[in-house]
C-alpha cells in the first residue's frame, strides 16, 4: 500500500468518474462534423488542450491529499507544467516508443528510442524549469490519518454514487482537509539514538541540539512540520528561543506552556534537574535515579524509538514510533537493554 499505489488509484478512479459524468452531458453534441476543416481542426486542438487541463485538474485534486499526507507538499504549477509535458509525451515520446518496440526484432530499435529520448529530455527540462520557479511548492504540515481517511471516503462517495447524492462526498473531503487546521505539531522531537533533539519555537522554526548529526532525521522533521526556515542550533551556553531555552555545559532547561523540561547533556546535571523539572530528557540511563514526573532516557529511546512530545498547559503528552506501529510480525522490536550495555 505504497504512496504511488494510493495516488495512482485515486487519480484513475476520479478520472473515470469525472469523464463518465462529462460524457453523459455531452451526448449528442459531438460528431456532427459541421464547419470548415480549419474550424474542425481548431475545435479539435481546443478540445485536446481542454482535455489536458481537465485531466490535470482532476488527477491533481485526487492525488493532493496523498501528496500532503506522505510528502507534506503540493505542486502549485502542475497545471502549467502538464500543458507542455503531456502533449510532448503523447505526440512525440509515445509514438517513437511504439516505433522502437516494432523495430526491436530487427535490431533497429535505436531508430525509435533515440528520438524518444529527446522527448524524455524535454519533459525533464519542463519539470526542472517549472520546479525552479518561485513558490513552485507549498509545504504543509503532516495530515493525521483520520483526516486522510475522511478525504478518501468522501472521494469514493463522490466517484461511486450517481446523481445529486454524490455531491455529499464533498463534505467528507472538506472535513478531511480541515484536519490540517487542527493539526498541532510536536514541541519536542528526539531521534531513536538520542543523537539529535529538536525544539519548535512559536514561528514553527526548529532549533536542533546538533545540526551536524542525523541529517536524514533532521530533513524529515523539517518536512513534516512544513518548516521552510533553516534550523537553528542552540548555544552551548546562554539563552535562545526568546529566552525559553537556557543552556550551560551540563545541559539545558526549556520552558513552555507551564512545563519545565530538562535536556541533560552530562550526568552531573541530574542531581538538580530531576528535582525541578516536569520532564527530563537524557541520552544516558537514569531510570530509578530521577524523581521527575516524566523521564525519557536511553532505555526509553532504545525500546520505543523516536519520541514526539507535546507540552500542553502544564501537561506532557508523549508519542513514540513503536507505540504507533504496534507489536506486529513485520515490525522490529529491539531486545531488552541492560544497564551495562553500550
Amino acid at each position: 500500500m505504497s504512496a504511488s499505489f494510493q495516488m495512482s488509484f485515486a487519480a484513475v478512479t476520479m478520472l473515470i468518474a469525472a469523464y463518465e459524468a462529462y460524457a453523459r452531458r455531452r451526448e449528442g453534441l459531438t460528431g456532427r462534423g459541421h464547419g470548415s476543416w480549419v474550424r474542425r481542426l481548431a475545435g479539435g486542438a481546443g478540445l485536446y488542450i481542454g482535455g489536458v487541463l481537465l485531466t490535470t485538474l482532476i488527477a491533481g485534486a485526487a492525488t493532493a491529499p496523498f501528496a500532503i499526507f506522505h510528502f507534506n507538499r503540493v505542486a502549485d504549477y502542475g497545471l502549467l507544467a502538464n500543458l507542455s509535458a503531456v502533449p510532448l509525451t503523447a505526440l512525440w515520446v509515445m509514438p517513437w516508443a511504439i516505433v522502437g518496440m516494432a523495430l526491436m526484432p530487427l535490431g533497429a530499435e535505436a531508430v525509435g528510442l533515440v528520438p524518444m529520448g529527446w522527448g524524455i529530455e524535454g519533459v525533464i527540462a519542463v519539470a526542472r524549469q517549472v520546479a525552479g520557479w518561485p513558490g513552485a511548492v507549498t509545504q504543509l504540515p503532516a495530515m493525521p490519518v483520520w483526516g486522510l481517511t475522511l478525504t478518501v471516503l468522501g472521494g469514493l462517495w463522490l466517484a461511486l454514487w450517481r446523481g445529486r447524492l454524490r455531491l455529499y462526498g464533498f463534505g467528507g473531503i472538506l472535513a478531511g482537509l480541515l484536519a490540517l487546521a487542527w493539526t498541532q505539531p510536536p514541541d519536542i522531537l528526539i531521534d531513536g539514538q538520542g543523537q539529535i533533539l529538536a525544539l519548535r519555537d512559536a514561528g514553527n522554526r526548529l532549533a536542533l541540539s546538533n545540526g551536524r548529526r542525523a541529517a536524514f532525521e533532521r530533513d524529515i522533521w523539517l518536512r513534516r512540520l512544513a518548516s521552510e526556515q533553516a534550523p537553528a542550533v542552540w548555544p552551548g551556553s546562554g539563552r535562545a528561543l526568546a529566552g525559553r531555552l537556557s543552556c550551560d555545559p551540563a545541559g539545558c532547561m526549556y520552558r513552555k506552556a507551564g512545563v519545565d523540561v530538562a535536556l541533560v547533556r552530562h550526568e552531573r546535571a541530574l542531581g538538580e534537574d530531576c528535582w525541578q523539572a516536569d520532564l527530563v530528557i537524557a541520552p544516558i540511563p537514569v531510570r530509578g535515579r530521577c524523581p521527575a514526573p516524566v523521564v525519557i532516557d536511553r532505555f526509553d529511546l532504545w525500546r520505543h524509538g523516536a519520541h514526539a512530545i507535546w507540552l500542553e498547559e502544564g501537561a506532557v503528552r508523549v508519542e513514540t514510533v513503536n507505540a504507533a506501529r504496534g507489536r506486529r510480525p513485520w515490525t522490529v522490536q529491539p531486545p531488552p537493554m541492560t544497564a551495562g550495555s553500550n
